[in-house]
């Protein structure tokens, strides 16, 4: 799709939306500032889940949501609970996973849900309920895939504006099997950097005045300074930054990919943390680690 015909969509759902609550953006930067940039991946991988001594089932789920809830009270701004780990013990999963959403949101905590939805249409507009707004599971974020189209991500975004939510859509990720296809060319630029091009316009028609909207790119942290030149292209984009710990990037190797943009950063783990548990105090331990080392980047 043109991005101009993508644009005039986008206007179009967003002239429909009468009052807007406060942006993901905006509640992001307020929490950031009272707490930190850090975002705690909760994932009940079955090493976790193992590591941890807990059963490879609903039970042990349960706990996990149980002790991860308590981490995190009064600890860390924002957590990202990977949904395939939850998905992956069927119905009772995913009622865990509701139960972390709305426990972690009720301490004043907000949650991305790392989803990767991606379709066309009404199935866009399906998953846009079902992870944002009233009625589905209520997340203050999600993440999305965009490679079936820039396009398609108009029914998830228009959403996201109107309720104050945001959308992380994958843009240059962290796993070496991503670069064959983001670096492919589309004309003259990469297909990562045509993307971010794409939700720069779709901010710049959904922000509503506001300096970043609510289509938001996940940047990986192992990448380096060569994925400066896509951050470059979305100046009005938080990021959502994977990779830090267990896969090899650090903290100290955010400023050279971000640059100027480093306070819409969220950086986020989740190995590197919860390798701490299962014990409360040592996993609030770890998390005050990563908090401080997310405060020091901004000076």
């Amino acid at each position: 799709m043109p991005q101009g015909h993508l644009s005039t969509r986008l206007r179009e759902r967003t002239t429909r939306v009468i009052s807007a609550p406060p942006s993901f953006a905006s509640r992001f930067a307020s929490i950031s500032a009272r707490r930190s940039p850090f975002c705690m991946g909760c994932d009940p991988s079955p090493e976790t889940l193992e590591s941890w001594g807990l059963e490879a089932g609903p039970a042990g789920l349960a706990q996990f949501v149980d002790i991860v809830l308590e981490a995190a009270e009064g600890a860390v701004g924002i957590v990202k609970p990977q949904v395939a780990f939850f998905e992956a013990f069927g119905p009772a999963g995913i009622a865990e996973l509701a139960r972390l959403i709305t426990g972690m949101q009720a301490s004043g905590i907000l949650v991305i849900a790392d989803a990767k939805r991606g379709d066309i249409g009404s199935s866009m507009e399906a998953y846009a309920r079902a992870w944002i707004g009233e009625g589905g599971f209520g997340a203050d974020a999600v993440t999305a895939n965009a490679y079936l189209g820039a396009g398609t991500l108009a029914p998830l975004l228009s959403r996201a504006a109107s309720c104050g939510a945001g959308v992380f859509t994958v843009v240059r990720s962290s796993n070496p099997e991503g670069a064959a296809l983001q670096d492919a060319r589309q004309g003259d630029v990469a297909v990562a950097d045509a993307l971010a091009g794409a939700l720069t316009e779709q901010n710049a028609a959904l922000a509503a005045g506001e300096p970043v909207g609510p289509a938001g790119a996940v940047i990986g942290a192992t990448l380096g300074a060569a994925a400066s030149g896509t951050v470059a292209r979305l100046p009005a984009s938080l990021f959502l930054v994977p990779g830090i710990g267990a896969q090899g990037a650090g903290f100290g190797d955010l400023e050279g990919i971000f640059g100027e943009a480093l306070p819409r950063v969220i950086p986020t783990s989740s190995r590197a943390v919860l390798a701490a548990g299962p014990r409360i105090a040592d996993l609030k331990a770890a998390l005050a680690d990563h908090v401080g080392a997310a405060m020091a980047l901004r000076g």
